[in-house]
């Protein structure tokens, strides 16, 4: 489907659901990056995952993904529309979209809890914070238990307990979905308004691991909305069931390269 097409479907939506799944974690560029992913392997193989957002903030070339974003949502200033994000990329936050119209349920990292989720208390994290964090996990060869007294001495201990205070994300374990709940609401709120209404579905980049944020949830509602269109656009898991291929399209496609082309 062209550029052009789907601009008329956006402009004729009465609303749009938009769903941005783990390919916005990072551009292609970034993961590709030698230095990322060293650092990313590191944190993955240790007790610390829930440092894997924080990666995102201060790394190479994100500057880009974030242009992208803003292009795209000034494409939609003028629509009545909610974004629901599985990606822990922080940078989401910094796109101008429409005030309380992102809805982020796996987290990022300008959030913490504490360790052992005693309490339903978070906390914010600031830039200089995380960037001493990501000094650290570059710096250091292993991330063993002296790396938690490192982190304790930046993020803190929990005030109740005296657990080590850990980023606020789907890494954490257990954890502490506060951070969203308020959002999640609204979002639940706005979708009881789009039955029977023009419904634009564009579900960008999601793959799997969070099927029951977005992808399941999302088809039913378009299975439910007669009237709904939808759009999957990822490069490896672009199928659409035959019910709505039907009022949809497939594009396997990286969804940023997407994106960015879209606007």
């Amino acid at each position: 489907m062209n550029r052009e097409t789907i601009l008329r479907e956006i402009e004729t939506a009465d609303m749009i659901l938009i769903g941005l799944g783990e390919e916005f974690n990072n551009r292609r560029t970034v993961r590709d990056n030698v230095r990322y992913k060293r650092m990313y392997e590191k944190i993955e193989k240790s007790a610390f995952p829930w440092l894997i957002p924080a990666l995102n903030v201060h790394e190479i070339d994100n500057v880009p993904l974030e242009e992208t974003l803003s292009r795209f949502a000034d494409l939609l200033k003028q629509k009545n529309y909610f974004v629901v994000s599985t990606s822990t990329n922080p940078l989401l936050h910094s796109v101008p979209w429409k005030e309380h119209r992102l809805v982020m349920p796996c987290g990022d990292c300008f959030s913490s809890q504490c360790g052992q989720n005693c309490c339903k208390e978070l906390w914010p994290v600031s830039d200089l914070e995380i960037e001493s964090i990501i000094q650290i996990v570059d710096e250091v060869s292993t991330l063993d238990d002296s790396f938690e007294d490192k982190m304790k001495k930046i993020l803190g201990t929990c005030p109740q307990c005296g657990a080590a205070k850990i980023l606020n994300n789907v890494y954490a374990n257990p954890y502490n979905e506060n951070g969203y709940l308020e959002q999640w609401e609204l979002y639940t709120k706005w979708l009881t308004g789009t039955l029977n209404k023009n419904l634009l579905i564009l579900e960008l980049g999601v793959g799997m691991n969070y099927s029951s944020v977005i992808r399941f949830p999302f088809e039913r509602i378009a299975l439910i909305n007669q009237k709904a269109k939808y759009f999957r656009v990822n490069e490896k898991l672009s199928a659409l069931s035959p019910q709505l291929a039907e009022r949809g399209c497939s594009i396997a496609e990286n969804a940023i390269d997407w994106m960015d082309s879209l606007c």
